[in-house]
Order: C-alpha cells, then structure tokens, then sequence
C-alpha cells in the first residue's frame, strides 16, 4: 500500500521521511542488547531529529508541519501498528529540541520523558528528572509532580500579575 502525501512537502522527501523513521524503529526492535528503555529513548531521540531535519530543510515551518505529522502517524501506525500517534510524534519532536543525546537519562522511561516535556522552564524539568531519578519515582508519581509544578508556576503568575495590576496606593500599609 503506496502512503497518501501530504500537501506543503514533495512525495520523495515525504518517501524518505517515512522509510527512514521506519528504519530507526525496525533497528531499534532488533537490537536486543537488553537495555530496551535505552533503545527506544535513542529511537525516539533519532525520530525526532529526523523530523526536525526535514522541517528545517523547508523554508518555514508551516501548517503544513501538522499534516505531514498526521499523515506520517497514519502511515506508521498502518505498517507498525500503534505508537506513533501525531502526539507522540510532536514528543519526539520536543524530545530532540529539549536534550542532547548524552543528557538523556536512561534510568527515566521514555513515558517519564513525555511528563518532562511538559515543563517549559528547564531549570524545573531538570529538578524534575533528578528527584524522579533518586526516589525512583513512577511515571505516574512525576506526572502529580509536574501537574504540582506546573500549577504552582501558574498560580506564581496569577499572583505576580495581581500584585502588578494592583495600583501603588492599595500597595501601601494603612495608618
């Protein structure tokens, strides 16, 4: 079955996207060196720069962008099975934006590193990673961490803008 092109890129480097995602997957599956959570980290890490590749090698980053994701997912999916929704695409995307190979820590599974990518601010994703490393947290226990962090990051800036838009004379103490 020939896969459906998405309008904005050409067949062919659509064709090589796909073949080579589907590489990266097919070598992970039979690498079975025991270190599974190492191999789909990396896999993902690779699909994710393979993504960005392409996208860069266009002009600009268009709408575009999310059909070729939607399509891709399609694809995959129809020759792989499940596991590579547009989502997780966009994860492995972010992925490969957010870390340098060697940063990625092969203690955390790649459901862990999706909780993570949540978080914007760097400084508190690393906090993140550290402590779910050293209390061995589930990824389950790091997504109340993360939902934790990022609603204290929230009600941080409600307040910040609270105490911004109230006027200098509400400011000071009564006498």
């Amino acid at each position: 079955m020939k896969p459906k092109k998405p309008t904005g890129i050409s067949t062919p480097t659509y064709n090589s996207i796909l073949k080579d995602i589907s590489q990266i997957y097919e070598n992970a599956q039979s690498e079975g060196d025991g270190n599974w959570n190492k191999t789909t980290l990396f896999a993902h890490w690779k699909i994710g720069e393979r993504i960005i590749e392409v996208e860069q090698g266009q002009k600009e980053r268009a709408a575009y962008g999310d059909m070729v994701l939607k399509q891709l997912s399609k694809d995959l999916n129809r020759k792989f099975g499940k596991g590579f929704s547009d989502r997780n695409l966009r994860y492995m995307r972010k992925f490969y934006q957010l870390y340098k190979l060697k940063e990625v820590k092969t203690q955390l599974s790649w459901s862990h590193y999706r909780e993570l990518l949540l978080v914007d601010d760097s400084a508190i994703r690393l906090k993140l990673e550290n402590q779910s490393i050293a209390e061995g947290w589930s990824q389950l226990d790091l997504q109340k961490r993360v939902k934790q962090a990022l609603a204290g990051k929230s009600q941080k800036s409600d307040s910040e803008k609270q105490n911004e838009s109230t006027p200098e004379r509400l400011k000071r103490p009564l006498m």
